[in-house]
Protein backbone atom coordinates (compact mmCIF):
# COMPACT_ATOMS: atom_id res chain seq x y z
CA UNK A 1 0.00 0.00 0.00
CA UNK A 2 1.27 3.52 -1.13
CA UNK A 3 1.97 6.09 1.92
CA UNK A 4 -0.55 8.01 0.94
CA UNK A 5 -3.12 5.41 0.67
CA UNK A 6 -2.54 4.47 4.03
CA UNK A 7 -2.51 7.77 5.17
CA UNK A 8 -6.12 8.16 3.60
CA UNK A 9 -6.84 5.02 5.21
CA UNK A 10 -5.69 5.83 8.65
CA UNK A 11 -7.59 9.24 8.31
CA UNK A 12 -10.52 7.30 7.45
CA UNK A 13 -10.82 5.17 10.35
CA UNK A 14 -10.07 7.87 12.64
CA UNK A 15 -13.06 10.18 11.20
CA UNK A 16 -15.34 7.14 11.74
CA UNK A 17 -14.19 6.24 15.60
CA UNK A 18 -14.76 10.25 16.40
CA UNK A 19 -17.75 9.53 15.07
CA UNK A 20 -19.17 7.39 16.56
CA UNK A 21 -17.91 8.80 19.79
CA UNK A 22 -19.86 11.46 19.50
CA UNK A 23 -22.85 9.08 18.73
CA UNK A 24 -22.58 7.32 21.87
CA UNK A 25 -23.09 10.68 23.79
CA UNK A 26 -26.08 11.40 21.40
CA UNK A 27 -28.29 7.97 21.46
CA UNK A 28 -31.01 10.21 19.93
CA UNK A 29 -29.36 10.23 16.43
CA UNK A 30 -30.37 6.28 15.90
CA UNK A 31 -29.81 6.79 12.08
CA UNK A 32 -26.53 8.27 11.91
CA UNK A 33 -25.23 5.80 14.98
CA UNK A 34 -26.50 2.67 12.61
CA UNK A 35 -24.76 3.97 9.52
CA UNK A 36 -21.34 5.23 11.25
CA UNK A 37 -21.35 1.56 13.36
CA UNK A 38 -22.22 0.08 9.91
CA UNK A 39 -19.64 1.37 8.21
CA UNK A 40 -16.76 0.39 10.37
CA UNK A 41 -18.25 -3.36 10.33
CA UNK A 42 -17.93 -3.43 6.57
CA UNK A 43 -14.66 -2.01 6.85
CA UNK A 44 -13.54 -4.98 9.23
CA UNK A 45 -14.93 -7.65 6.81
CA UNK A 46 -13.99 -5.82 3.99
CA UNK A 47 -12.79 -8.17 0.79
CA UNK A 48 -9.63 -5.65 0.90
CA UNK A 49 -7.31 -7.39 3.17
CA UNK A 50 -5.60 -4.12 3.49
CA UNK A 51 -8.38 -2.14 4.31
CA UNK A 52 -9.48 -4.90 6.96
CA UNK A 53 -5.63 -5.45 8.53
CA UNK A 54 -5.39 -1.47 8.63
CA UNK A 55 -9.15 -0.93 10.70
CA UNK A 56 -8.27 -3.83 13.01
CA UNK A 57 -5.01 -2.71 13.82
CA UNK A 58 -6.85 0.88 14.66
CA UNK A 59 -9.41 -0.97 16.51
CA UNK A 60 -6.52 -3.27 18.41
CA UNK A 61 -4.86 0.12 19.92
CA UNK A 62 -5.02 0.78 23.71
CA UNK A 63 -5.03 4.68 22.73
CA UNK A 64 -7.89 4.71 19.94
CA UNK A 65 -10.06 4.53 22.92
CA UNK A 66 -12.18 1.49 20.55
CA UNK A 67 -12.90 -0.41 22.47
CA UNK A 68 -14.23 1.52 25.49
CA UNK A 69 -16.52 2.85 23.09
CA UNK A 70 -17.64 -0.40 21.82
CA UNK A 71 -18.43 -1.51 25.65
CA UNK A 72 -20.12 1.87 26.34
CA UNK A 73 -22.50 1.26 23.43
CA UNK A 74 -23.27 -2.50 24.54
CA UNK A 75 -24.16 -0.58 27.90
CA UNK A 76 -26.34 1.91 26.68
CA UNK A 77 -27.68 1.51 23.83
CA UNK A 78 -30.99 0.17 23.55
CA UNK A 79 -31.25 -0.27 19.61
CA UNK A 80 -30.55 -4.01 18.74
CA UNK A 81 -29.49 -3.12 14.64
CA UNK A 82 -26.33 -0.31 16.47
CA UNK A 83 -25.45 -3.43 18.98
CA UNK A 84 -25.37 -6.17 16.40
CA UNK A 85 -23.08 -4.16 14.44
CA UNK A 86 -20.89 -3.48 17.37
CA UNK A 87 -20.79 -6.69 18.74
CA UNK A 88 -20.30 -8.22 15.18
CA UNK A 89 -16.93 -5.49 14.87
CA UNK A 90 -16.05 -7.12 18.19
CA UNK A 91 -16.34 -10.84 17.25
CA UNK A 92 -13.87 -9.68 13.76
CA UNK A 93 -11.21 -7.85 16.68
CA UNK A 94 -11.12 -11.52 18.90
CA UNK A 95 -11.60 -13.58 15.82
CA UNK A 96 -10.07 -11.70 12.26
CA UNK A 97 -10.65 -13.32 9.05
CA UNK A 98 -7.00 -14.86 7.89
CA UNK A 99 -6.22 -14.04 4.58
CA UNK A 100 -5.42 -17.96 2.97
CA UNK A 101 -2.48 -18.27 0.63
CA UNK A 102 0.84 -16.87 1.58
CA UNK A 103 0.66 -13.05 1.64
CA UNK A 104 2.72 -12.95 4.26
CA UNK A 105 4.18 -15.77 6.17
CA UNK A 106 3.08 -17.01 9.18
CA UNK A 107 4.87 -14.35 10.72
CA UNK A 108 1.60 -12.22 9.98
CA UNK A 109 -0.68 -14.73 11.17
CA UNK A 110 0.64 -15.12 14.59
CA UNK A 111 0.86 -11.49 14.92
CA UNK A 112 -2.78 -11.47 14.62
CA UNK A 113 -3.23 -13.76 17.05
CA UNK A 114 -1.50 -12.49 19.38
CA UNK A 115 -3.37 -8.51 18.62
CA UNK A 116 -6.81 -10.81 19.13
CA UNK A 117 -5.58 -12.37 22.25
CA UNK A 118 -4.59 -9.04 23.98
CA UNK A 119 -8.22 -7.56 22.69
CA UNK A 120 -9.83 -10.32 24.63
CA UNK A 121 -7.90 -9.31 27.63
CA UNK A 122 -8.31 -5.85 27.50
CA UNK A 123 -12.14 -5.93 26.38
CA UNK A 124 -12.06 -8.39 29.93
CA UNK A 125 -10.03 -5.46 31.87
CA UNK A 126 -12.79 -2.80 30.90
CA UNK A 127 -15.94 -5.06 32.18
CA UNK A 128 -17.31 -6.48 28.96
CA UNK A 129 -18.02 -9.79 30.65
CA UNK A 130 -20.39 -8.62 33.00
CA UNK A 131 -21.99 -5.58 30.05
CA UNK A 132 -22.57 -8.82 27.56
CA UNK A 133 -24.06 -10.89 30.21
CA UNK A 134 -26.70 -8.01 31.49
CA UNK A 135 -27.47 -7.67 27.56
CA UNK A 136 -28.13 -11.32 26.86
CA UNK A 137 -30.68 -11.32 30.11
CA UNK A 138 -32.48 -8.28 28.53
CA UNK A 139 -32.59 -9.49 25.17
CA UNK A 140 -34.52 -12.97 26.72
CA UNK A 141 -37.92 -10.47 26.44
CA UNK A 142 -37.42 -9.72 23.09
CA UNK A 143 -38.65 -12.27 20.05
CA UNK A 144 -37.58 -10.22 16.75
CA UNK A 145 -34.84 -11.42 13.98
CA UNK A 146 -32.57 -8.63 15.48
CA UNK A 147 -32.30 -9.73 18.52
CA UNK A 148 -32.44 -13.55 17.55
CA UNK A 149 -28.88 -12.15 16.19
CA UNK A 150 -27.47 -9.93 18.73
CA UNK A 151 -28.04 -13.16 21.01
CA UNK A 152 -26.00 -15.20 18.45
CA UNK A 153 -23.15 -13.12 18.72
CA UNK A 154 -23.22 -12.01 22.16
CA UNK A 155 -22.87 -15.80 22.70
CA UNK A 156 -19.89 -16.13 20.56
CA UNK A 157 -17.74 -13.38 22.19
CA UNK A 158 -18.77 -14.65 25.84
CA UNK A 159 -17.72 -18.17 24.62
CA UNK A 160 -14.38 -16.54 23.97
CA UNK A 161 -14.15 -14.44 26.71
CA UNK A 162 -15.48 -17.15 29.55
CA UNK A 163 -12.49 -19.12 28.62
CA UNK A 164 -9.76 -16.25 29.49
CA UNK A 165 -11.52 -14.40 32.35
CA UNK A 166 -10.27 -15.88 35.45
CA UNK A 167 -12.91 -14.29 37.71
CA UNK A 168 -15.46 -15.44 34.87
CA UNK A 169 -17.73 -17.45 37.28
CA UNK A 170 -18.04 -15.19 40.01
CA UNK A 171 -18.97 -12.62 37.85
CA UNK A 172 -21.77 -14.87 37.34
CA UNK A 173 -22.67 -15.59 40.55
CA UNK A 174 -22.76 -11.76 41.50
CA UNK A 175 -25.01 -10.71 38.71
CA UNK A 176 -27.05 -14.00 39.84
CA UNK A 177 -27.21 -15.53 36.28
CA UNK A 178 -25.52 -19.07 36.54
CA UNK A 179 -29.19 -20.50 35.69
CA UNK A 180 -29.73 -18.21 32.65
CA UNK A 181 -27.03 -19.94 30.87
CA UNK A 182 -28.70 -23.29 31.49
CA UNK A 183 -32.08 -21.37 30.25
CA UNK A 184 -30.39 -20.66 26.74
CA UNK A 185 -28.92 -24.10 26.47
CA UNK A 186 -32.37 -25.97 26.92
CA UNK A 187 -33.33 -23.16 24.15
CA UNK A 188 -30.66 -23.28 21.75
CA UNK A 189 -29.38 -27.49 22.62
CA UNK A 190 -29.98 -27.73 18.70
CA UNK A 191 -29.41 -24.61 17.31
CA UNK A 192 -25.91 -24.80 15.24
CA UNK A 193 -24.96 -21.30 15.50
CA UNK A 194 -25.08 -21.23 19.18
CA UNK A 195 -24.43 -24.65 21.10
CA UNK A 196 -20.70 -24.61 20.84
CA UNK A 197 -20.31 -21.48 22.60
CA UNK A 198 -22.92 -22.44 24.96
CA UNK A 199 -20.93 -25.40 25.97
CA UNK A 200 -17.39 -23.85 26.15
CA UNK A 201 -19.40 -21.45 28.72
CA UNK A 202 -21.17 -24.07 30.82
CA UNK A 203 -17.90 -25.66 30.66
CA UNK A 204 -16.31 -22.77 32.13
CA UNK A 205 -19.48 -22.72 35.02
CA UNK A 206 -18.80 -26.45 35.69
CA UNK A 207 -15.31 -26.28 36.61
CA UNK A 208 -16.41 -24.75 39.76
CA UNK A 209 -17.85 -26.18 42.77
CA UNK A 210 -20.67 -23.31 43.71
CA UNK A 211 -21.80 -23.06 39.81
CA UNK A 212 -21.67 -26.60 39.00
CA UNK A 213 -24.38 -27.36 41.98
CA UNK A 214 -26.08 -24.91 41.08
CA UNK A 215 -26.48 -26.36 37.66
CA UNK A 216 -27.32 -29.96 38.49
CA UNK A 217 -29.75 -28.99 41.39
CA UNK A 218 -31.58 -26.51 38.09
CA UNK A 219 -31.74 -30.12 36.16
CA UNK A 220 -29.02 -29.53 33.49
CA UNK A 221 -28.61 -33.63 33.38
CA UNK A 222 -31.27 -34.32 31.43
CA UNK A 223 -30.59 -30.69 28.88
CA UNK A 224 -26.74 -32.16 28.42
CA UNK A 225 -28.87 -35.78 27.42
CA UNK A 226 -30.76 -34.01 25.04
CA UNK A 227 -27.88 -31.74 23.91
CA UNK A 228 -25.57 -35.11 23.06
CA UNK A 229 -28.36 -37.01 21.08
CA UNK A 230 -28.46 -33.65 18.73
CA UNK A 231 -24.65 -33.24 18.66
CA UNK A 232 -24.41 -37.17 17.65
CA UNK A 233 -21.07 -38.81 17.07
CA UNK A 234 -19.23 -37.18 14.33
CA UNK A 235 -15.92 -36.47 15.65
CA UNK A 236 -15.93 -32.67 15.86
CA UNK A 237 -15.40 -29.21 18.91
CA UNK A 238 -18.91 -29.44 19.76
CA UNK A 239 -18.84 -33.53 20.77
CA UNK A 240 -15.19 -32.72 22.67
CA UNK A 241 -16.88 -29.47 24.30
CA UNK A 242 -19.86 -31.38 25.65
CA UNK A 243 -17.82 -34.60 26.46
CA UNK A 244 -15.53 -31.80 28.89
CA UNK A 245 -18.57 -30.40 30.56
CA UNK A 246 -19.45 -34.21 31.65
CA UNK A 247 -16.15 -34.85 32.75
CA UNK A 248 -16.13 -32.15 34.87
CA UNK A 249 -20.12 -32.02 36.41
CA UNK A 250 -19.69 -35.78 37.32
CA UNK A 251 -17.60 -35.01 39.71
CA UNK A 252 -20.11 -34.32 41.75
CA UNK A 253 -21.84 -37.67 42.61
CA UNK A 254 -25.51 -36.05 42.49
CA UNK A 255 -25.21 -35.31 38.75
CA UNK A 256 -23.52 -39.17 38.56
CA UNK A 257 -27.12 -40.23 39.72
CA UNK A 258 -28.84 -38.29 37.43
CA UNK A 259 -26.62 -38.96 34.55
CA UNK A 260 -27.31 -42.76 35.43
CA UNK A 261 -30.95 -41.82 35.81
CA UNK A 262 -31.72 -40.05 32.52
CA UNK A 263 -29.71 -42.68 30.47
CA UNK A 264 -26.81 -40.82 29.47
CA UNK A 265 -24.14 -44.28 30.14
CA UNK A 266 -26.37 -45.38 27.25
CA UNK A 267 -25.54 -42.85 24.84
CA UNK A 268 -21.50 -42.83 25.99
CA UNK A 269 -21.14 -46.40 25.39
CA UNK A 270 -21.95 -45.90 21.76
CA UNK A 271 -18.93 -43.82 21.49
CA UNK A 272 -16.76 -47.13 22.06
CA UNK A 273 -19.09 -49.02 19.59
CA UNK A 274 -17.91 -46.80 16.80
CA UNK A 275 -14.63 -45.24 18.31
CA UNK A 276 -12.64 -46.35 14.67
CA UNK A 277 -14.88 -44.19 12.75
CA UNK A 278 -13.28 -41.40 14.45
CA UNK A 279 -9.81 -40.15 12.60
CA UNK A 280 -7.15 -37.91 14.16
CA UNK A 281 -6.07 -36.21 17.74
CA UNK A 282 -10.15 -35.75 18.14
CA UNK A 283 -10.30 -39.70 18.35
CA UNK A 284 -8.22 -39.66 21.59
CA UNK A 285 -9.86 -36.68 23.09
CA UNK A 286 -12.96 -37.78 23.11
CA UNK A 287 -12.35 -41.39 23.84
CA UNK A 288 -10.28 -39.91 27.41
CA UNK A 289 -13.13 -37.39 28.41
CA UNK A 290 -15.70 -40.37 27.91
CA UNK A 291 -13.86 -42.51 30.10
CA UNK A 292 -12.74 -39.92 32.73
CA UNK A 293 -16.81 -39.56 32.56
CA UNK A 294 -17.35 -43.27 33.13
CA UNK A 295 -14.24 -43.04 35.79
CA UNK A 296 -16.46 -40.79 37.66
CA UNK A 297 -19.57 -42.94 37.50
CA UNK A 298 -17.82 -45.78 38.47
CA UNK A 299 -17.42 -43.97 41.79
CA UNK A 300 -21.44 -44.58 42.79
CA UNK A 301 -23.01 -47.94 42.33
CA UNK A 302 -25.92 -46.76 40.04
CA UNK A 303 -23.15 -45.96 38.01
CA UNK A 304 -21.78 -49.12 37.92
CA UNK A 305 -25.19 -51.10 37.35
CA UNK A 306 -25.37 -48.81 34.30
CA UNK A 307 -22.24 -49.11 33.05
CA UNK A 308 -22.89 -53.30 32.92
CA UNK A 309 -26.32 -53.17 31.76
CA UNK A 310 -25.45 -51.49 28.88
CA UNK A 311 -22.69 -53.80 27.44
CA UNK A 312 -20.05 -51.92 28.69
CA UNK A 313 -17.36 -54.12 30.03
CA UNK A 314 -17.80 -56.41 26.43
CA UNK A 315 -17.51 -52.73 24.76
CA UNK A 316 -14.22 -51.94 26.89
CA UNK A 317 -12.48 -55.34 26.67
CA UNK A 318 -13.47 -54.97 22.44
CA UNK A 319 -11.79 -51.24 22.33
CA UNK A 320 -8.58 -52.77 24.39
CA UNK A 321 -8.46 -55.58 21.98
CA UNK A 322 -8.44 -53.36 19.19
CA UNK A 323 -6.60 -50.50 19.97
CA UNK A 324 -3.41 -49.48 18.08
CA UNK A 325 -0.39 -50.06 19.52
CA UNK A 326 0.58 -46.63 19.82
CA UNK A 327 2.33 -44.71 23.39
CA UNK A 328 -0.89 -42.73 22.91
CA UNK A 329 -3.29 -44.89 23.51
CA UNK A 330 -2.06 -45.97 27.01
CA UNK A 331 -3.53 -43.88 28.89
CA UNK A 332 -6.87 -44.74 27.43
CA UNK A 333 -5.99 -48.62 28.77
CA UNK A 334 -5.08 -47.79 32.16
CA UNK A 335 -8.43 -46.04 32.30
CA UNK A 336 -10.14 -49.33 31.12
CA UNK A 337 -8.85 -51.16 33.23
CA UNK A 338 -8.82 -49.48 36.23
CA UNK A 339 -13.40 -49.26 34.94
CA UNK A 340 -13.54 -53.14 34.73
CA UNK A 341 -11.52 -53.51 37.91
CA UNK A 342 -13.98 -51.30 39.61
CA UNK A 343 -17.27 -52.73 37.90
CA UNK A 344 -16.71 -56.25 38.13
CA UNK A 345 -18.24 -58.29 41.18
CA UNK A 346 -15.59 -58.72 44.31
CA UNK A 347 -15.37 -62.60 44.87
CA UNK A 348 -13.13 -64.66 47.15
CA UNK A 349 -10.31 -66.34 45.93
CA UNK A 350 -10.63 -70.09 44.74
CA UNK A 351 -9.15 -71.63 47.69
CA UNK A 352 -10.56 -73.93 50.37
CA UNK A 353 -9.30 -71.82 53.35
CA UNK A 354 -7.51 -68.68 53.86
CA UNK A 355 -4.73 -69.85 56.28
CA UNK A 356 -0.47 -69.14 56.44
CA UNK A 357 1.40 -71.58 54.81
CA UNK A 358 2.48 -74.46 56.35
Amino acid sequence: MSPSNKSADEAANDALLEKLRSCVSKPQEAETFRHIAAKIHARVTSSDRRVRERTLEKLWRKNSGAMEIFIATLENCKDHVINCSIASILHECISPRVAKGKTKGSKNKSATRSSSRMAVMQLINLGVTQVLVKLLVNLQHADTISSEVLTQELLWILGQVAQRDQKFVSKMKMLNTVKVFHTLLKQHYNNSKTLLPLLLIVKCLARNSYSLQVLVKDGIASTLEKTFVCVGYMPHLKLRSLLECFKYFTTSKLCCTKFAKVGLVHLLMRIFERWERFDGPLRLKICNCALITLQHLCVIKAGRKAIKTNNGLQLLYRFCSNCPEDKAYDSLLSRICGIINQCLEKRELPVPEMSPAR
